[in-house]
Order: structure tokens, then sequence, then C-alpha cells
């Protein structure tokens, strides 16, 4: 690089200087912008030789032959828009930094252009955000204007979110600024960083955030001023709709922003059933809990998609907000049980089966399994802890329908065509719905031209567009499964909608299903690709894909090949073997029952002298390693009478689906999944099968007890 001197002073010739004409630093556009780019010293590279040579400091002064370099300032970097991982659902208005930038650089004398620092800003303690060297912090009124316009804006999209939560700000040099906000101000700050940060922290329970909606939608000449309006109106409608369900988010702005909108018809009756189980769960509730209660819904009911047969999902929180705690279900549990022996319990619950799942690992769930006056299912899943992330989707994907009304059909679509094909939910040990909402909505947003701005960048709430036709949903639709039936999504792969920033909980949705799940799923959609082009779908019968937790059946399961047991690389890792199931060992508490309509009806029965509950499906959840399956396959060469059985220790984690026959009969399902299983980028993307001889101490327990005592 070039040394730069003051104009006109002859620069030495050696490594590193030129002498150039004067007038060539003016006339060449090169040379003028040499000029004016401030330039480092070039390092010196010193030779093995001459180490011993090398200056014991670094801050040694260079030798005195060169002339002296003028010192450039590096001004800290002034991001000209907030970028995806800070502020992605905010706006982008004009940026002061250009502003910025012009002012700091004025002509010197002699023709030569001085550069100014830029101020950096700081902040005194307890005091106002104010810039180095001045005195007066900019003046902002209420409503966000006053000396400078704007300016209430632009210190929203500088502030530091940590900052403003209440573990606060970590990192050791923080680019955002750290200043002092008002209460509306922080309370906002805190929504963005709750709704499309991902950051669940930001509020500690429900009446936390309810407090900060009150406290940012009550101002509504405060959110017409310092927020984008789109954003905040289509924000406010989210709340706003929530509040009908029983949240607490009444405010101006929220209820403002829901005028105009149409009512939700739902689904017909299943929604008013829904409904009904929505209210016997409070009073059931009132009754559990006499120091009160709050039950809000969750999931497809609250978001505004649920479909014919979809469970309502709730959480249970303290009044105030506070979570329940675990003994809030069993409190539930005995009450429920104790008011339907007095022929008091609420409507719906008079013959409903209540049980708890998940006490020995994950999150405890109350399931309630009652059916409607039609005789038709309906179940509801109860639970105390992690409220706030199901709390945050409802408001995030409230928020999505408002901005892109299309996105509401095709979810609805996909789950019917998901019940349809009986894929597994997570209760059977599968993908979260939620998973399955992300994944279409995400890949929606990325085909619709609605969801990108011109020039790459990303846009947190899109121009609505009208609502597309059945027809163009239904082709939307099989596009999507066809492309996730060739790969699915691994760890970590986005499944944030756009203008939402990458979380933590949102790259483990797809943890914890094994390969066996994940190989139906896949192939389920391929199912649902090659649909011809009507909205019928076949239908699969409900318990085809359920684990069952009685033996005597026959069934695919996915194991692991004896190359992968030994960690050979080369060769596939996992094979589709056809098994029949003798035995099933595991412990009672584990097993669930259906609740499909077959089984509703079941219950609705009467019950036979001496038996306890009706004979409804048994099944386990496709995650339950506490449970072994022994089974065999048939003699390799059978059609001779050749060959030799294999005999398996299997698990629910290795099951597949079951087979409507003899795996002889049923010859053609079974070649299907082993062709699909094939393909190089299935099989590369499954996860691994899971592994044989994995037991824990109850299992083996058993298995030691069945070895003493042999069956005669």
């Amino acid at each position: 690089g070039t040394v730069m001197a003051a104009r006109g002073t002859a620069l030495p010739r050696g490594r590193g200087n030129a002498v150039l004409p004067e007038d060539s630093l003016v006339d060449t556009p090169v040379a003028e912008a040499r000029r004016r780019k401030p330039h480092r010293r070039k390092a010196q590279h010193w030779r093995p030789q001459e180490r011993g040579r090398q200056p014991k400091s670094p801050q040694q002064p260079p030798p005195t032959t060169l002339a002296p370099a003028i010192e450039p300032h590096q001004p800290p970097p002034v991001p000209l828009q907030p970028p995806l991982t800070q502020h992605a659902p905010l706006f982008l208005p004009d940026s002061p930094t250009s502003t910025a930038l012009a002012s700091s650089i004025s002509a010197g004398t002699e023709g030569t252009v001085l550069i100014q620092p830029l101020v950096p800003l700081c902040l005194p303690p307890n005091g106002h955000l104010v810039g180095t060297g001045s005195s007066m912090p900019p003046r902002v009124t209420s409503a966000g204007a006053g000396s400078d316009k704007g300016a209430g804006r632009r210190l929203l999209l500088q502030a530091c979110w940590d900052l403003h939560s209440p573990a606060g700000c970590s990192r050791p040099t923080c680019k955002w600024k750290h200043c002092a906000l008002d209460t509306w101000q922080s309370a906002w700050l805190r929504l963005q960083r709750f709704c499309f940060g991902g950051q669940l922290g930001s509020f500690e329970n429900l009446g936390a955030l309810a407090g900060a909606v009150r406290i940012v939608y009550s101002d509504e000449v405060r959110l017409a001023s310092d927020t984008p309006p789109a954003m905040s109106a289509s924000l406010g409608a989210a709340f706003g709709a929530l509040v009908p369900l029983g949240y607490p988010f009444q405010a101006a702005g929220t209820l403002s922003a829901m005028r105009g909108v149409a009512p939700e018809t739902g689904n017909g009756g299943s929604r008013i059933g829904r409904a009904s189980l929505l209210a016997s769960l409070r009073v059931l509730a009132a009754a559990a809990l006499p120091a009160g209660a709050e039950v809000v819904p969750v999931g497809s009911f609250a978001w505004g998609i649920d479909t014919d047969g979809s469970d309502l999902d709730v959480v249970i929180t303290r009044s105030g907000g506070g979570d329940a705690g675990p003994e809030a279900l069993d409190c539930l549990l005995s009450t429920l049980d104790k008011l339907q022996k007095q022929g008091s319990a609420p409507p719906g619950l008079e013959a409903a089966e209540p049980a708890i799942y998940g006490r020995s690992g994950g999150v405890p769930i109350l399931s309630i399994n009652t059916s409607q006056v039609d005789g038709d299912a309906l179940s509801a899943d109860a639970c105390v802890t992690g409220q706030l992330g199901s709390v945050r989707d409802a408001v995030l994907f409230r928020h999505m329908f408002f901005r892109m009304p299309q996105l509401r059909m095709i979810l609805q679509l996909l789950k019917r065509w998901l019940r349809a094909r009986a894929v597994p939910t997570s209760s059977e040990g599968s993908y979260p719905q939620v998973f399955w909402m992300r994944l279409a909505a995400r890949t929606f947003q990325q085909l619709s031209e609605s969801g990108e701005v011109p020039g790459g960048q990303r846009s947190a709430t899109p121009a609505p567009v009208s609502a597309p036709s059945s027809a163009q949903a239904f082709d939307l639709l099989r596009d999507f499964c066809s492309r996730w039936s060739q790969a699915k999504p691994a760890w970590g792969e986005l499944l944030n909608l756009i203008g939402e920033e990458p979380c933590v909980p949102v790259k483990r949705l797809n943890t914890g299903v094994h390969g066996a799940t994940a190989l139906l799923c896949m192939f389920e959609l391929r199912n649902l690709a090659t649909l011809p082009c009507s909205d019928t779908v076949t239908p699969v019968p409900p318990h085809q894909h359920l684990c069952p937790a009685k033996a005597g059946f026959w069934a695919a399961f996915l194991v692991p090949t004896p190359g992968a047991d030994k960690g050979v690389a080369n060769g596939p890792q996992s094979e589709l073997v056809v098994a029949w199931v003798s035995e099933c060992i595991g412990p009672r508490e584990n097993v669930r029952r259906c609740n499909c309509t077959a089984c509703s009806k079941l219950r609705g029965q009467p019950v036979a002298s001496g038996s306890k509950l009706p004979p409804v499906h048994e099944y386990l959840s496709r995650r339950d390693a506490d449970w072994v399956f022994l089974g065999h396959t048939l003699p390799e060469g059978h059609s001779n009478g050749k060959g030799v059985p294999r005999h398996f220790a299997l698990a629910p984690p290795h099951f597949v689906s079951l087979l409507d026959r003899d795996p002889v009969v049923s010859k053609m399902v079974v070649a299907q999944l082993r062709m699909f299983l094939a393909e190089p980028q299935v099989a590369k993307s499954l996860p691994p099968a899971y592994p044989f001889n994995r037991y824990n101490r109850r299992v083996l327990l058993r298995f030691a007890s069945k070895a003493v005592h042999p069956r005669k």
C-alpha cells in the first residue's frame, strides 16, 4: 500500500512507497479514491534467518527513513439496517446513518478531506441517551414527535432487546444501543423479542405478557407514531382474536384492530363442541383449584384452523398467569373422579376417561377422552408447564393469518390430509402439529411473492393478498408433499416463518423422532403427492399406524443392519423387516386408549358386568422404550421349506406400520416401503434406526422374573 503524507511532500523510494506525480493525486479517479481512502501501513515480514534481529517490542517505531504516517480513525461499525438476527419483524424506516456520515465529512484546508470520527453513543449512569460531547439528550414526546420527528422509531430500531428483558444483556461488546427507555418503549421491545425473536424468557408468565400487551395497545397515538402501522395492526388483531377465547389481552388497540374482521365460524358443530368442552374444563379447574386458575386454549383451536377430529389443547395457570405446577393435574384428576361418582360432573365430562401421561419423562399431560352428543370423538389435553411457547405460536400464526389469509386455508387442508392418512401425532410418538404447520407455512412463504421483498430483503409484514381457490391450494399442497417426501428437514433447518428469528425451540421440533416413524411420515407424504386432481383423499383405517399394546399382529419394523451395529460406514444402515409379534412386555401405565370415532361409540355402549373399561383399541407411544416386542420373521425360502426364521427383541421405536394380513398377502405394501427406503435421498435424510439391546432397568427385571418363573 502507499503511505499517505501531506500533499506535495515527496515520498522516498523504497519497498511499499512509490513516487507519483503531484497531479496524479487528483486527476485520475483511482488516485482520487486512494487519496480519500485511509490506508494502513503494510506489516513488515521477517525472514527466518533474520528472526534474531526482530524488535523485541511490537510497539517499536518504524524506521526514520519513512515519512510519518497519518493515523486514520476507525469508527465503530454503524448498521445501516438492523439485520434479521436482531430486529427481524421491525420496519425499515429511513436510516439516519447516511445523514451522520455526510455530516462527518468536511472540507479541510488546501483541498484535503478530513474525515471526522462518528460520535459514539453512550449511556451515562442513571442518565438519558446522549452523544459524546453533547450535553442535551434528544427530546421525544409521548407521541414520538418533538424536535426530531421519527426519533422514537429510530430509537426502537437501534435499542438492545436483551437489555430490557428480565435477564438483561450478557454480550461483552453489544453493538445495539444500551439506553434508557420509558415504560411503553420497553414493553414494545419485549413484545417484539417474545413474538418474533422466540425469546420466551422475556416474560415470566402469561400475566406479565398480558400486562405488556395492555401497556402497548392502550396508547393508540404512540402506536401510530412509533411503530409500523401494518405490523402493529396485524399483531394487535392477533391479540384481539384471542380475547374471546379467554386470554387477558383486553386493550383499546387490540379491540379496535378487530373491527371489521369477520367472526370465526370455525368447523360448525365440531368447534362448538370444543368450545363447550373448554367451558366444562374451566368449571372443573375452578372446583379443583380453589385458589383460582385460568384455562386458555392453544393449538389449532386457538389458531382458528381446527378441523373435524381435532383435539382441544389447553394450558392451566394460576390466577394472574403463574405456573400451576404438575400437582394441579393430580387435583384435576381426583376432582373429576369425585364429581363423576357424585353425578355432578360438568357437562360433557360425565363419562369422560382421564389419564395422565409423561410422568416418567417429558411434559406431564392430562388427557381426557369423551364424546359429543352425536357420538363423535372429542378429547382434550391439558398441561401446566411450557405454556408461553404455545401461547406465542397462537399469537404468531394469528398475526400471519391476518397478513396472509390464504395461509389459513392451506394449513386446514393439510390437517385434513394428515388425519385422513392417519399420520401419527405427537401423542402417538411422532412430530407435533406445530412442526407440520411451520414446515408448510415456511414452504408457502418461500413460494409466495408476498413473502419476499425485491432485492432479497425479507419483510415481516407481507402485503395481504386474496385467498386462493381450492384447486390452487390443492396444487400448492401437493407440491409441498412431493418436496418433503424426498428429504426430511434435518436438525437446525429453518422452520421459522419469514420475519421470525430462528430460535432453539423451533430447531428442536423434529428431534426425538426415530427412523421408523420418519420413514412412515415421508411415505405418506409421497402418497399424498401422487393424488389425482381432486380433493378426496383415500382414508387409512384409524388404527393402521398405531403401535399395538397387545400381541398377535404382523407389522413392518425398521431395524439397524448388522453393519450399522459394527460401525461399518459403507452400505445401508437400516433395513425393513416384517415380523409376527408373539409377546408384548412393558408397564401397564404406559398404555393409551384410542379416541377415534369408532372407539368413542364403543364407550357409549353399556359396560359389561365385571369390566371396568369398554374394549377400545389400546396403543403405545412410538417413543416408548419401556416396552419390548418378541417377534420372528417367516423362514427364508418358506415356499420350499428351507430357511430359518429370524428372531427379534423389538421396541415401539422400531414400529413402522401394521400389515393388513400376513406378509405374503401384503407383499405389495412391503415392496413399496422397501423401494422407498432404497432411494438415496430418503435413506440419507432419515434418522438412524433405533438400536437393538437397549433396555431399561424395569424391562430387565421383568425378563429376569420370567426366567425365574417360566410359564407352564
